[in-house]
């Protein structure tokens, strides 16, 4: 069961949103909590189309004192080039940022920015994620800054278009999508009709409960050790390969769709802290020191989701097929046209995680099919 905090902030977060999956609060509150404790941090991006509730989700978990809140970004927000005077100290933020969360209401506007600018702010975002960051400008000013900084976005789904954000910044990000039906649309409008004009009371109670959530789970947490144990490692390794492999890009000629380069998977030992630190988050809001299967249900929900959305169904497609799927049965499961079927599967066996037999069925590898079976068996026995 939930604690009476986190219960209590999705209530609030339930009088003014209706979400069909409410453990978004769980995660973007456990990640505003392990972006207080040692380790490295943890980057969690929002993924919904407009209006569904994760500008709102994200302005209430601004209430928390460590976060510091933005609009978008620019190629000076983080470092100004500037030289401090006796006048004015110096104006760049990253300083201010050291151990906080930073909280973009709109991750998307980057992704519109001229690509110079686009790319300077993405190896910079790298640079922070990594801890230190050194700059020189013409003016002689050196600037230095080494720390932690989370940091927690919204993004529409144009993020997955995107394969040069993937490429410089995807292995440091986590994602959880915002799915909404039709049912939970018309429910929506329904929503936002018994809140017309109470907006401002709901977002004010909605902050209120975020903020007492958070200091009631850092609060439980500091001092604790959560052990996690060798069989959860394991998991999470499993689950950690699986992420790695499903968000590998393949590079195409964007007219013919000609492979241009096939690259190495990441390696899974980020991911792997990240979805720890997420679970220590994760107990710490419900203070307790053993996990769930629901915790772990959630955390495999940011995992899928950290892959692009076709790379999941494929990876759930395959493991459901281990003896062979072919382009037509998997674009039917999945609603593609079968070209594009097709190309997401012919990644799989450009990347080797995923083999071909003589009647052109696609498998998954054996390491991949190990992995599920790792991720489904200890599922299977939490329960």
């Amino acid at each position: 069961m939930p604690s009476d905090a986190i219960s209590h902030a999705r209530s609030a977060g339930a009088r003014l949103l209706e979400l069909q999956d409410p453990h978004v609060i769980d995660v973007v509150l456990a990640t505003l909590v392990v972006n207080q404790l040692a380790g490295d941090p943890v980057w969690l991006v929002l993924v919904a189309p407009p209006s569904n509730g994760k500008t709102e989700i994200l302005t209430a978990a601004s209430a928390a004192p460590t976060t510091y809140m933005l609009s978008t970004l620019t190629r000076h927000t983080f470092i100004s080039g500037h030289r401090p005077t006796a006048a004015c100290a110096d104006p760049s933020l990253l300083p201010q940022l050291t151990d906080k969360t930073l909280i973009l209401k709109d991750f998307t506007t980057l992704l519109t920015l001229n690509p110079n600018d686009r790319m300077e702010i993405l190896g910079l975002l790298r640079e922070i994620y990594d801890g230190r960051v050194t700059k020189t400008f013409g003016t002689g000013k050196a600037f230095h800054w080494e720390g932690t900084m989370g940091l927690l976005a919204g993004v529409t789904p144009m993020f997955d278009m995107h394969s040069v954000v993937h490429t410089q910044l995807g292995e440091r990000f986590l994602l959880w999508r915002i799915h909404s039906g039709w049912e939970i649309r018309e429910a929506q409008c329904l929503r936002a009709a018994r809140a017309a004009g109470n907006e401002k009371t709901l977002r004010a109670e909605f902050g209120q409960a975020m903020l007492g959530a958070y200091t009631t789970a850092l609060e439980w947490v500091q001092g604790r050790e959560v052990v996690l144990g060798l069989p959860l490692e394991k998991w999470l390794s499993a689950l950690s390969h699986l992420v790695c492999a499903g968000r590998t890009h393949i590079f195409r000629d964007g007219y013919s769709r000609r492979v241009m380069y096939v690259p190495e998977s990441e390696g899974p030992g980020r991911l792997f802290k990240q979805l720890r630190q997420l679970l220590v988050g994760l107990l710490a809001l419900h203070q307790r020191t053993v996990p769930t299967v629901g915790d772990l249900r959630v955390l495999r929900t940011v995992a899928w989701d950290s892959m692009h959305p076709i790379k999941a169904m494929a990876f759930d497609a395959l493991g459901q097929n281990p003896d062979g799927l072919g382009v037509r049965e998997f674009a039917r499961v999945t609603n593609l046209p079968k070209t594009t079927a097709q190309r997401h599967l012919d990644d799989l066996l450009l990347t080797h995680h995923a083999t071909q037999d003589d009647d052109e069925n696609y498998r998954p590898h054996t390491k991949i099919l190990a992995f599920m079976h790792t991720s489904k068996e200890y599922l299977n026995q939490t329960l």
